[in-house]
């Protein structure tokens, strides 16, 4: 019994690795399916023996409410409101948990079936495609990419990008490098080879992706682990050799070449583009109101196909405003402060706003808020117990006889 606590952890803790896999892993093929977490969320929330709103958290719930208050004349998307309610809950529930982490084995399941579901094309394991396509039917914009990925085999699989069951590339590898930051902060204390095989197949994953964000999140990720765990010093060089070995390797040498690595390329084409999309659609936005409060219907969003700005600060600019956007930024930076110094290289994951979107996600926003919940809660506990051990101690100095 003790064994299988200590592998799957507390009942809460199995709760919280439910979460994460019903988050991760659900599809959104019916409302039925997207309301399973949410609705775990708030039940987990309703537990909580201490029902605390911090104050940073409010402006960002202001911000939005400011802007549907603008918009309320107009109809709203289902989406909108949709997108704009888990932002609700996850900010009134955070932190969601206490004295609790998210245990390895529910890290090593989540990667698991994400990792299957890229290979499987690599080896064309028809009975897995087809359950992919059953349960995460392809978006309009995605169709090109797996149209692409028919003709891949084992020799030319880094000229594709594979996205698994997400179908978008840039999807999978945001939640590969989630949960690859989770893991490292739960096993900081670890020895790196004990992690090397988790967190190379990670980085194979991401490679397979050709998400340039994804290699720069997921390399810095590990540098910083590396560089923090203390039992490794040796090691540190000789795996960061081995990365650069074999990046040079496939970029030199080779007559393949991984697209996540192209980073140049990718400030030109990707990064350089939505700063010429981001500077017109200020230009040309005429309402100050809009422009400081925001439009919050998505839908507005993607119908103004010429302004679209394809990433989270776009969407929250355009959605909740110049004045949303301060307001997130000032939540995320009492959140930081407040984070332990040894997991702050977590907020990495945070350059994912630049090419893709976390809060404004409906499956990424509560991933994210889970995670960073385990970290800002463990360093909340860890600092009141040593202010108790600080208290103890002082009592015993003013009343020796005690």
């Amino acid at each position: 019994m003790k064994i299988v606590r200590n592998v799957f952890g507390s009942a809460k803790e199995v709760y919280l690795g439910i979460i994460l896999f019903f988050a991760l892993i659900l599809p959104h093929t019916s409302m039925s399916f997207q309301l399973v977490v949410p609705i775990m969320f708030l039940s987990l929330m309703l537990t909580k023996r201490k029902f605390v709103i911090e104050n940073y958290v409010l402006f960002p719930i202001i911000a939005i409410i400011f802007s549907l208050m603008l918009n309320s004349g107009g109809a709203v998307s289902d989406k909108s409101v949709l997108t704009a309610s888990s932002i609700f809950l996850c900010l009134l529930s955070f932190p969601l948990v206490s004295n609790a982490k998210i245990k390895n084995v529910y890290i090593y399941v989540c990667f698991s079936l994400i990792f299957i579901s890229q290979i499987c094309y690599i080896y064309h394991w028809e009975s897995i495609i087809s359950i992919i396509n059953e349960y995460y039917p392809i978006s309009w914009n995605e169709r090109g990419i797996e149209n692409m990925i028919k003709n891949i085999n084992q020799e030319n699989v880094f000229s594709f990008r594979l996205g698994g069951l997400y179908r978008n590339p840039n999807h999978c590898a945001k939640y590969v490098s989630l949960l690859l930051a989770i893991y490292f902060v739960n096993n900081k204390e670890s020895s790196i080879i004990k992690q090397f095989l988790f967190v190379a197949i990670c980085y194979y994953s991401i490679l397979l992706s050709g998400s340039r964000t994804g290699f720069l999140v997921s390399s810095a990720l590990i540098l910083f682990a590396l560089y923090q765990n203390k039992q490794t010093k040796n090691g540190f060089r000789i795996i960061l050799t081995i990365i650069v070995v074999v990046l040079l390797y496939y970029n030199v040498f080779s007559e393949q070449v991984f697209r996540g690595t192209l980073v140049q390329e990718g400030m030109g084409n990707s990064a350089g583009a939505k700063y010429r999309l981001f500077k017109e659609y200020f230009l040309n936005e005429n309402s100050y109101a809009y422009l400081l409060f925001g439009h919050f219907d998505m839908s507005l969003f993607q119908s103004v196909k010429s302004y679209s700005l394809d990433a989270e600060y776009g969407y929250i600019i355009y959605c909740y405003g110049l004045i949303g956007f301060l307001a997130f930024g000032i939540a995320l930076w009492k959140i930081y402060q407040k984070i332990e110094k040894q997991n702050k290289f977590f907020f990495v994951v945070l350059f994912w706003m630049i090419s893709s979107s976390i809060f404004m996600s409906f499956r990424t926003v509560f991933v994210f808020t889970l995670l960073l919940s385990t970290i800002y809660e463990a360093n909340c506990n860890q600092t009141n117990s040593k202010w108790k051990k600080v208290r103890l101690l002082r009592k015993l100095s003013d009343n020796p006889n005690i």
